[in-house]
């Protein structure tokens, strides 16, 4: 009888030591893994509806519909090559693409396609600021945002950016 109860005790330490080790140990982990991501998307959730917000702030301060324009000396490239070095993304920088010019309304328009690869919402914001904070008019009419599946954190981001140079017709 003695050692009927040992043993039954044996193995009922032996069925809560491997459900410990093989269900609460992993689903502790699985939700400390899911609550740091809650938080991050709650972090970068926070971060676009504040940059909507100023965005929205700065539309309604310039609200005259007139186009801005780069000297003829202007490079777009260089430009942009001047904001990857100061955001420190270059080696994330898959392709830097110029496109043909274009002639629009009497004006050049000059456009440059740039891929970024395996970079963080982080860096994407500072890149899009650095762009836009410059004072240069540099528009911005295609922007792509995809997430790399190895790891979710990581994006891809393709966009084209364009300038015009020289006056618009109407005012010549």
């Amino acid at each position: 009888m003695k050692d009927r109860k040992t043993l039954l005790a044996a193995v009922a330490f032996l069925v809560v030591a491997v459900l410990y080790q093989f269900v609460y140990l992993p689903g502790k982990k699985q939700l400390r893994s899911l609550r740091d991501a809650v938080d991050r998307k709650t972090a970068d959730l926070a971060r676009l509806e504040d940059m909507c917000r100023q965005y929205a702030q700065t539309k309604e301060g310039s609200s005259s519909q007139t186009v801005a324009t780069v000297p003829d000396n202007f490079s777009l490239l260089q430009f942009i090559g001047n904001c990857i070095d100061t955001t420190g993304v270059r080696d994330n920088i898959r392709e830097v693409k110029p496109l043909p010019e274009s002639r629009t309304a009497g004006m050049l328009q000059e456009r440059v396609t740039c891929v970024v690869e395996n970079i963080t919402l982080e860096k994407v914001c500072e890149l899009m600021q650095t762009l836009q904070g410059s004072g240069k008019p540099v528009y911005i009419p295609t922007f792509r945002l995809k997430k790399n599946r190895e790891k979710p954190f990581l994006l891809t981001v393709e966009f084209e950016t364009v300038v015009l140079k020289g006056q618009p017709a109407s005012l010549r």
